[in-house]
């Protein structure tokens, strides 16, 4: 585009914005859409037994939203409190004590509106749920043996090979590498020199949703 038809562009722009000064509001509309999903997010969530887990709930912070309040049906089950960050956004702490299912329920108000949001957790004790995990002629399956998690260095160029056990289904899977991120597909080739992670989302029998990562390089937080 030469000098005369940017200039024309940004007039044009100019005069859209003057016929319509509400059109710049997708922030508006964006944040508006958080906090009506409140904790949704966490719906249908599958965690385990001792986990403890801070998650950012940002929504809380925007102007006008107030009286935030967020409870857990069985707090035998599973115990959740509010951890304002005055340095960053407030966050929710989840603490999973014991196999079960409960209902956490989020109540705040926006510009004097009340709100009202839900989120389904089921609790377990963690269970491998990886059938076969192969890469190359090498079994990795122990990669989750212990947690969703698990770290083992591979090089190299080779297949994959990815199986749930009864029960569990795979939603989404890839590789997270230095240039961007790969789908898979079974049987065909990765070059692993270049994998940082293999990220695997996945339901169990009742539609609970969680999320396996493996770290090719190693992550200090993984277990």
């Amino acid at each position: 585009m030469g000098r005369k038809g940017f200039i024309i562009s940004l007039m044009f722009a100019a005069m859209l914005f003057i016929l319509n000064p509400f059109s710049s509001k997708a922030v508006n509309s964006g944040e508006k859409a958080m906090i009506e999903d409140g904790i949704n997010e966490w719906d249908m969530r599958l965690i385990d037994t001792g986990a403890g887990i801070i998650s950012g709930v940002e929504f809380v912070d925007i102007k006008g939203v107030t009286d935030f309040k967020i409870k857990s049906s069985n707090t035998k089950v599973l115990t959740v409190s509010v951890e304002p960050d005055p340095d960053f956004w407030t966050s929710i702490y989840l603490n999973a004590k014991k196999p079960g299912k409960v209902t956490l329920t989020a109540t705040y108000k926006f510009n004097g509106k009340k709100y009202v949001s839900k989120a389904r957790i089921k609790v377990v004790n963690y269970k491998n749920p990886v059938k076969t995990l192969k890469v190359g002629s090498k079994k990795c399956t122990s990669v989750f043996g212990k947690y969703w998690d698990g770290y083992k260095a591979v090089t190299g160029k080779k297949a994959v090979t990815l199986k749930m056990k009864k029960g569990y289904k795979i939603t989404s899977c890839y590789f997270h590498t230095t240039g961007k991120n790969i789908d898979y597909k079974p049987g065909k080739k990765v070059n692993f020199n270049k994998v940082n992670s293999m990220n695997i989302d996945f339901t169990d029998s009742e539609g609970y949703k969680a999320t396996l990562r493996w770290f090719n390089k190693k992550d200090p937080n993984a277990h």
